[in-house]
């Protein structure tokens, strides 16, 4: 990982950037022979550059279409009119002085070697700048790429020729226009290329070792990192530059990166970021007076050829995501630079004002805090986009970043809330359990608003837990609502803090509400759910018909249980055929678990048992947690039969406990004996549930009992099958106390105490 840390404070003199645009980029209108560089073509391409914010652009006006013939300067009027144009909206021109001349030797490229031709490049310098000048072009550059030894430069690349010629010019220059800034060197990186080339880097020390920084303003380079990420291939590319230069101001005169089909496959959305990054980390080095982008519109239609793909617009002057890209930076920065900027784990930020923060990550996502000090505030994506609002606490926001930078601002009028809703509504707890409770809000066009917790209103309604903002903490059994609201937006979570040590029923299995019924292997034009029910219970039944030798299914219904619970229970009625019962759940992250039954005992035949098994879902789950389908595989008795498998599952009654509740103990989870639970809740206001269990089908008898002794109702007299069964308490028309139920059979009887409370 990298771990680096610049942490800079920016005092901003005025003259510091004086007469150096920083947001640059270069346009081919000296070529103006080109079909797509006419005149029409030239002003609809301006209109893009100033729409964009951009301040400069680099061009070139050719020594070889000034001097056609000896000592006469004739400026092309296409020239004139593109810099014409560009000045009058107020977009600077930054003129290359380029190439050599055939007057003065045998080609375009050749490098001037001699003192005469030198001589005759300077004249041609003070033509340029006598008639640029005036009108307020006051930037010039001593040739492009003198270290390209195939192109710029013929036979041989020199440092010291060079030199000289940066000599010969300058003081012509000079002698015209003292105020113009000139920029030398303007090297290709030519990282690795073989000779007449010269690397960049090289070829800068070695012109600033022959005195050729004295004959420049400002030093320029090329670098063309393309398969990189910007950041660190800048800084340290310009850490080598200054230690040839020292603070000689910088113009890094080209950068781009094509959208051609082939390596490195920079696709538009990468060609946006890393052109919006490069200029954010050229913006955080003060020495860096101008950057420019190459170029401004593709050079073809080929898709396959780099050279057609540089640009920020397409050949038919479309836009690309580039073009929106820097023209949200520009819009964003106001052409200033930070007043404060970091870069710490690979996270960089940058505070260009009070009311304005730029973020991004080197790569993958990170998350953040991100000092705003302000009550409201606007994030905006890489195109300008509104991605989210934040409702502060006035002084920081948790942001997660990824590879495209974001825009923080500062916002004076709250933003309006439409919705406002929690993620989970409904949460099962034991004592001492907690949460945070998260919510999701939105405005009216559906842009996400994140709050801070202190700024909504919160209110619990209840006696069993504590709530401090969004964060909850169950303390006793019982039932609360935790109330959101936000501008007159609010939503609620419904909280049971089950007892502990307890059994809860979970789902009853009443009737089909809420139940899919999923299978590739079932008859399902027969095959479905249906409600049963007989003399004190009721139950769920999957009617089913397959052929084969076996079938699954699903039973789908988001059941809400704690996974904290040491045991799940689930009640079936079968026939004679195999079954094997698996139940799948998620946690509040989406984070799946599976719980297994035990495998029923081979002796149920057409009667009620009880399955079982650990809850034996990792204690770090994020509640709440669901059941959201049980799993039943089903297999004959045997694989011969030719007709189809039908029948029918009865599920009644799933169930969780905690701690040593009275239920059941045996292996086949069928009690040997008659248990009664405690009743829950308890104390109680209304209805109240109790569960008993049976090893045999029995007479049963509930009685309730005052503390006198005398029954005041019998809310139960009735024969039950084998197994666990529970009745629901109603109190509510006796009064509060202390009262006595008691179960009673042929053979056995057992008591409770429980409270009631109105």
């Amino acid at each position: 990982m990298r771990v680096r840390v610049w942490v800079i404070f920016i005092a901003i003199i005025s003259f510091l950037f004086a007469n150096s645009p920083f947001y640059a980029v270069q346009t081919h209108f000296g070529q103006y022979r080109r079909a797509d560089m006419d005149s029409l073509s030239m002003e609809l391409q301006l209109d893009l550059v100033y729409e964009a914010g951009i301040e400069m652009i680099r061009d070139e006006c050719l020594w070889s279409d000034v001097e056609i013939d000896s000592g006469i300067y004739v400026i092309p009027p296409e020239v004139d009119r593109y810099v014409s144009s560009a000045l009058a909206r107020g977009i600077d021109v930054y003129m290359i002085l380029n190439y050599n001349n055939t007057l003065y030797a045998t080609s375009n490229g050749s490098g001037v070697t001699i003192q005469a031709n030198r001589d005759a490049y300077a004249r041609y310098c003070q033509a340029i700048v006598g008639h640029f000048s005036p009108m307020g072009v006051k930037h010039y550059e001593i040739w492009n790429e003198p270290n390209h030894g195939v192109l710029f430069w013929i036979p041989q690349p020199d440092a010291n020729d060079y030199t000289l010629l940066l000599q010969t010019a300058y003081d012509s220059i000079k002698a015209i226009d003292t105020t113009v800034t000139v920029i030398g060197c303007a090297t290709s990186p030519a990282i690795g290329n073989p000779a007449p080339f010269i690397e960049g880097l090289d070829f800068i020390r070695d012109v600033f070792a022959a005195g050729g920084g004295d004959f420049m303003d400002a030093v320029s380079f090329h670098l063309y990192q393309v398969a990189y990420r910007p950041e660190y291939e800048f800084r340290s590319y310009a850490n080598s530059v200054k230690s040839f230069v020292g603070d000689k101001p910088i113009y890094f005169s080209e950068f781009g990166y094509p959208t051609h089909t082939a390596w490195p496959n920079i696709t538009l959305e990468k060609q946006a970021r890393y052109v919006t990054r490069m200029y954010l980390a050229c913006l955080m080095d003060p020495q860096v007076r101008s950057v420019v982008y190459y170029d401004l519109k593709n050079d073809g239609t080929v898709y396959a050829e780099p050279e057609h793909n540089f640009g920020l617009l397409e050949f038919n002057r479309s836009p690309k995501p580039a073009y929106t890209g820097l023209k949200t930076l520009i819009s964003n920065s106001n052409a200033s630079r930070p007043l404060s900027y970091s870069a710490e784990n690979d996270i960089f930020t940058v505070r260009m004002s009070d009311s304005l923060n730029i973020a991004w990550a080197y790569s993958g996502t990170k998350s953040i805090k991100l000092a705003v000090d302000a009550q409201y505030v606007r994030i905006e994506g890489i195109l300008g986009d509104t991605v989210a609002y934040h409702i502060t606490a006035n002084d920081t926001i948790s942001l997660n970043i990824n590879e495209d930078p974001v825009y923080s601002i500062v916002l004076d009028e709250k933003p309006l809330v439409d919705e406002f809703t929690f993620l989970h509504k409904d949460y099962l707890f034991y004592p001492g359990e907690s949460i945070k409770c998260n919510y999701n809000a939105s405005t009216a066009n559906g842009i996400s608003i994140v709050i801070d917790p202190s700024a909504l209103n919160w209110i619990f309604i209840g006696q069993n837990g504590l709530l401090e903002n969004n964060n909850f903490i169950a303390n006793s059994p019982g039932e609360g609502i935790i109330v959101g609201e936000i501008q007159g937006k609010r939503d609620t979570i419904f909280i049971n803090v089950l007892e502990d040590p307890g059994y809860y029923t979970a789902e009853t299995f009443s009737d089909t509400d809420g139940f899919v019924l999923e299978s590739s292997s079932l008859n399902m034009n027969v095959s479905g759910l249906i409600e049963q029910g007989g003399t004190n219970w009721d139950a769920l039944a999957l009617s089913y018909e397959y052929s084969g030798s076996s079938a699954t299914a699903y039973l789908h219904k988001n059941i809400l249980i704690n996974h904290l619970a040491d045991s799940i229970f689930l009640d079936f009625k079968t026939d004679d055929k195999e079954y094997e019962f698996r139940i799948y759940c998620r946690d509040g992250n989406g984070v799946s678990y599976t719980l297994g039954l035990r495998p029923r005992p081979t002796d149920w035949i057409n009667s009620w048992g009880t399955l079982g098994g650990p809850m034996s879902i990792d204690g770090s789950a994020m509640t709440p947690v669901y059941i959201e389908k049980i799993y039943i595989k089903l297999k004959p008795g045997t694989t011969t039969q030719t007709t189809p498998y039908s029948g029918l599952i009865m599920f009644d009654n799933l169930r969780i406990k905690r701690g040593d509740a009275v239920g059941i103990k045996d292996e086949n989870l069928i009690p040997g004996q008659i248990f009664l639970s405690q009743n829950y809740p308890n104390p109680f206001n209304g209805i109240s549930r109790i569960y008993f269990h049976l090893p045999y089908d029995s007479q049963v008898r509930i009685d309730i009992f005052d503390l006198k002794g005398a029954v005041i109702n019998t809310p139960v007299h009735s024969m039950f099958r084998s197994g666990e069964h529970y009745f629901d308490l109603d109190m509510q028309n006796i009064p509060s106390g202390v009262y006595i139920y008691r179960l009673s059979n042929n053979t056995e009887m057992i008591s409770k105490k429980f409270v009631y409370m109105k």
